[in-house]
């Protein structure tokens, strides 16, 4: 947790430090097919360094498929990989890094018949991962900033560079209709391209865990804005902080509470392992206002309709049984299931609000607004139940329709 907020506290002030490294770094080794050396034949060395930049450096065997590279880079910001290839098939060390200590490394590339499948684009797709994923939101000028923070981890022992049909290596999605996209530390700029549906990185991926971190600005309509989060690859762990002092927010991710850094307070929401696909949402008002006299027209008279509804069709219903027409079939057990899930949602919903609402950190009107609306959706999805003989076996649900 501390590293997470240290992490938040430098969002927007603290400009990453330069990387800093030695370049006594040596590598060497020999190149061999069955213990017979390959000879004055062409390998490259190729270094994956901090910003994602690729460097490619030619070299040649000697007379006893010996090689050597000096003058390397050390620390953990590198990654090296010696390739050979042979009879037109490639072959490869296992990554390799230099740390400050020990700055040698030898190294063995046996050439057989099989090469080495794993450089094949779209290999170890199962192992990029995103570790922690942080999203802070706070309100400047009448638009909200966004500024993230995304982990992402290449637990193989090759570069990752995608699916082969595809033009780039892996997407981030974004927000709908952000702009002004900005500040992206980790990952050099020119290596990520950006369209209205999110991030793209365009370079092959090295192992490790890389940070990238990058703001942009959203429009707040209606002073109520709803961002849905989507994610591509698989996710442990993602905190949403919104800032207290401006913003009022609810989400379906767990709220934690409120959070100090220095003199702010933020609210904090945590998911943990959203699978990829999936979408999560987190809504924003402005603090200190209501929604607009329009927008509560609106809210009002949609809770009258469904009230109203819920009052109609039972009667519509016994209307058709006296005149002999036929019902509706019965539910199937799909229908059955589904309205089982809509009940949970909803009453993880209602918890949800109720927290955010003891914690002060939503606005009364807004609570109640939305609480009675969820309330209403729960008795329609508890009416369908009951016709469909399932019992009310949920004491919060049973507890939520009094």
């Amino acid at each position: 947790m501390p590293h997470m907020l240290l992490a938040l506290l430098c969002l927007f002030f603290i400009a990453p430090d330069a990387v800093r490294s030695a370049t006594s770094g040596r590598i060497e080794g020999v190149v061999h097919q069955e213990g017979k050396a390959i000879a004055n034949h062409r390998i490259m060395l190729i270094r994956f360094g901090p910003g994602q930049e690729v460097n490619r450096t030619p070299g040649e065997t000697d007379a006893e498929g010996g090689f050597a590279f000096e003058g390397l880079e050390t620390g953990d910001d590198f990654t090296y990989f010696v390739g050979i290839r042979y009879e037109g098939k490639l072959f490869r060390s296992e990554s390799l890094q230099l740390s400050d200590n020990e700055t040698k490394q030898d190294v063995v590339i046996k050439v057989g018949s099989a090469g080495t499948p794993a450089l094949v684009p779209g290999a170890q797709l199962a192992q990029i991962n995103i570790p922690h994923h942080i999203i802070a939101i706070v309100l400047r000028e009448g638009r909200l900033d966004v500024r993230e923070i995304v982990n992402i981890q290449n637990s193989g022992s090759v570069p990752y560079q995608g699916e082969a049909q595809r033009k780039y290596v892996l997407h981030l999605p974004l927000p709908k209709g952000y702009d002004n996209l900005r500040d992206i530390q980790g990952i050099a700029p020119e290596h990520i391209r950006s369209d209205p549906f999110g991030l793209y990185l365009t370079q092959p991926l090295a192992p490790g865990t890389h940070r990238l971190v990058y703001t942009y600005a959203l429009p707040m309509d209606d002073r109520v804005r709803t961002l849905l989060l989507r994610r591509s690859l698989p996710t442990r762990m993602i905190d949403v902080f919104t800032d207290a002092k401006s913003l009022v927010a609810t989400s379906d991710f767990q709220f934690l509470g409120e959070v100090p850094i220095q003199s702010h307070t933020f609210l904090h929401f945590r998911g943990t392992n959203p699978e990829p696909g999936a979408r999560n949402w987190v809504q924003i008002t402005l603090s200190g206002t209501s929604t607009s006299s329009a927008l509560q027209v609106v809210s009002y008279a949609l809770i009258v309709a469904i009230a109203l509804m819920g009052l109609a069709i039972p009667l519509y219903n016994q209307w058709r049984h006296r005149a002999g027409l036929n019902t509706d079939p019965a539910p199937g057990t799909e229908q059955i299931q589904a309205w089982q899930s809509e009940r949970s949602q909803l009453l993880l919903a209602i918890a949800q609000l109720d927290n955010a609402q003891a914690a002060g950190a939503l606005d009364d009107i807004v609570y109640r607004q939305r609480r009675q609306s969820c309330k209403q959706q729960l008795r329609r999805v508890a009416e369908e139940l009951h016709r469909a003989n399932q019992p009310l076996d949920t004491p919060s649900l049973v507890q939520e329709l009094r």
